[in-house]
């Protein structure tokens, strides 16, 4: 349950990394005439790192949900 914790906050931190990764270099587009294609390209990136996102949160959740069935499988086995 830790595990999926901290890699969750992981991909959260990563995102936010690249967001702030993507707001600078709209910034300096916005400082020169390339304004339309970088903007274009930095939406394009924020849904790919959306979309990433949910796809290992997904992942994640559903490794913890398997191993949580898997240990109290294991537990009421042992215990029966």
């Amino acid at each position: 349950m830790v595990l999926a914790v901290v890699l969750v906050a992981l991909v959260v931190l990563i995102a936010l990394i690249v967001l702030i990764a993507l707001v600078a270099l709209v910034a300096f587009a916005a400082l020169t005439a390339l304004v339309v294609p970088v903007v274009l390209i930095a939406l394009v990136a924020l849904i790919a790192l959306a979309a990433a996102a949910v796809v290992v949160a997904a992942v994640v959740v559903a490794a913890v949900v398997a191993a949580d069935n898997r240990s109290s499988f294991l537990t009421k086995t042992v215990v029966s």
